[in-house]
């Protein structure tokens, strides 16, 4: 396969990456430039190291290991989403008013970060057909997920802070939608 397969699969594997990214951007706290980087940073990792570990233990641990991945990333995704719609409701019933701001760091950034890379683990089978080395595959996978999140975080901070309090059930239901498809498509890329 060519380099643009490769840019193809990383942007497709991206997705969920930036969903995330924008679903918590899109939420009712503020997000600064630090949580930006630290989610940008997490995700390209995440996304970048997965792939290595599928091509690595494709072959003991297979489709047991990626149907169980799935499955714990579809349930972080709903009760993340679930949280968000929750949050949504209770600033509605306030009048708009937010709680005070809630970053997205630590076991939660990082929990996001391995939920939204276990289809990578899955496509780390298929870095040998690029035709590059596995770790720059992977590397590619990485900047283009890094790039890609902090893209998507800023541009939904500026809807957020044009829109208010309002996009917070958008965000949640993001995450929902985010789940249900890697469920419905198997965590594919």
């Amino acid at each position: 396969m060519k380099l643009g397969s490769l840019l193809a699969l990383a942007a497709a594997l991206s997705v969920d990456a930036m969903a995330v990214g924008t679903a918590r951007a899109l939420s009712g706290s503020r997000v600064g430039q630090g949580e930006i980087v630290a989610a940008s940073l997490a995700f390209g990792a995440a996304q970048g190291l997965m792939p290595l570990l599928g091509w690595a233990l494709a072959e003991r641990l297979g489709r047991f290991f990626h149907g169980m991945g799935l499955a714990l990333a579809a349930a972080v995704l709903v009760a993340m989403g679930l949280k968000m719609i929750w949050e949504g409701r209770k600033i509605s019933l306030a009048g708009g008013e937010h709680p005070a701001p809630k970053s997205l760091w630590g076991g939660e950034l990082f929990a996001l970060a391995l939920a939204t890379s276990t289809d990578a683990f899955a496509a780390g089978i298929t870095l040998p057909q690029f035709g590059v080395p596995p770790i720059a595959a992977a590397g590619v996978i990485a900047l283009v997920t890094g790039a890609g999140t902090a893209g998507a975080m800023l541009l939904a901070r500026r809807l957020r802070r044009a829109l208010g309090g309002r996009l917070q059930f958008a965000g949640g239901a993001l995450l929902i939608v985010v789940a249900l498809d890697m469920l419905l498509k198997g965590g594919g890329p």
